[in-house]
């Protein structure tokens, strides 16, 4: 799962929490709870948050460095594109995955970068 600004383990109400996070932690955890191994690549906005994380219902959430540390306006994102490309084509290349979720147009231009490597 490819969720580029939303940390679904983010907590609610925050500047990057909001209708996204609660979308990808809902199918991420409906997924795990189906006997899927769920892995959901995010940024991470501070280095206080774990780069891997396991989240209580059973997903694990990956956090990559993209971009400064702390608030970054997803419209401010796609200058950080090709940094969430290469995360994701690594994170593929390591743990061989089957199937690819991408929300949102930002993770969808990630997920598109594994549709051709």
């Amino acid at each position: 799962m490819i969720s580029d600004h939303s940390d679904p383990l983010a907590v609610l109400g925050g500047e990057e929490a909001g209708g996204q996070n609660v979308y990808v932690d809902e199918l991420s955890t409906r997924l795990a709870q189906k006997g899927h191994t769920v892995h959901v690549l995010t940024r991470q906005n501070s280095p206080q948050h774990k780069r891997r994380e396991k989240s209580p219902t059973g997903y694990t959430v990956l956090r990559v460095p993209i971009g400064p540390p702390g608030f970054l306006p997803k419209e401010e994102f796609a200058d950080h594109l090709p940094a969430l490309s290469a995360a994701a084509v690594a994170l593929a290349r390591e743990h061989r995955y089957e199937i690819v979720h991408s929300h949102y147009w930002l993770s969808g231009v990630a997920g598109v970068a594994l549709s051709i490597n």
